[in-house]
């Protein structure tokens, strides 16, 4: 039967502007010891990436001056993976407090609220569902999200809710969840949080609450959890 019904709507209608691709990236920079203007998020460690908040974590230095501050008008704060591992990484999208580049990931140009909301989304059940309906197999539980596609992958339409809704949805990224922004919660890697959902509970269930879904969302873990892609 129906469980209720998101809005949804995408990247390209709400405007947004993604950003560089690797080759681009390391193009027109390397990455630099000392401190500049230029600031990145550089690689994917899952054992130190495992929470949406994040902070800029590498400087780069320009080798081509030109090409350089052109690709820098495209900065986000706003990240979501390139490509990724499926049974080892954990979040799949993170919200910088810095606009950065990246090597590893699609900075995308957004209003704050959006982004961290979107940030927030994409790590949910239903984010990491419409994300990965966008992914191409490359090798194994690699997987690559091409910049075409994000484009058009759904995300929930924040404008289209009623104001009391409207207003939970912006508040998720800092509300306080055990006394910690559910932006800090730590994620698993996606099969363990599957088998043993935590952090992806808590904004499911917070979600499923605002929006006024009945997801029974343990049955959805547990089909998840043995899917060939994530356990690989």
């Amino acid at each position: 039967g129906i469980v209720g019904g998101i809005k949804l709507t995408t990247l390209s209608r709400l405007g947004a502007e993604i950003g560089p691709d690797v080759r681009q990236v390391h193009s027109a920079f390397r990455v630099s010891q000392t401190s500049s203007i230029y600031k990145a998020f550089w690689g994917y460690d899952s054992s130190l990436v495992n929470t949406i908040s994040q902070k800029p974590n590498a400087y780069l230095e320009p080798k081509n001056a030109e090409q350089a501050r052109n690709l820098w008008k495209k900065r986000g704060k706003l990240l979501i993976v390139e490509r990724a591992r499926l049974n080892t990484y954990t979040v799949l999208a993170i919200y910088v407090d810095e606009d950065v580049l990246s090597n590893v990931w699609w900075p995308i140009k957004l209003n704050d609220d959006v982004a961290k909301t979107t940030a927030v989304w994409v790590n949910s059940t239903f984010g990491f569902l419409l994300l990965s309906s966008m992914a191409e197999v490359t090798c194994g539980p690699w997987v690559k999200f091409k910049k075409r596609y994000l484009w058009e992958m759904p995300i929930l339409d924040v404008d289209k809710l009623g104001q009391k809704r409207k207003h939970s949805i912006l508040n998720l990224y800092d509300k306080l969840v055990d006394g910690k922004k559910l932006s800090e919660l730590k994620f698993k890697a996606l099969p363990q949080e599957f088998a043993h959902p935590s952090a992806r509970r808590v904004i499911d269930e917070e979600i499923c609450a605002i929006l006024g879904l009945d997801v029974k969302l343990d049955a959805l873990y547990e089909m998840l959890s043995k899917e060939p892609m994530l356990t690989g």
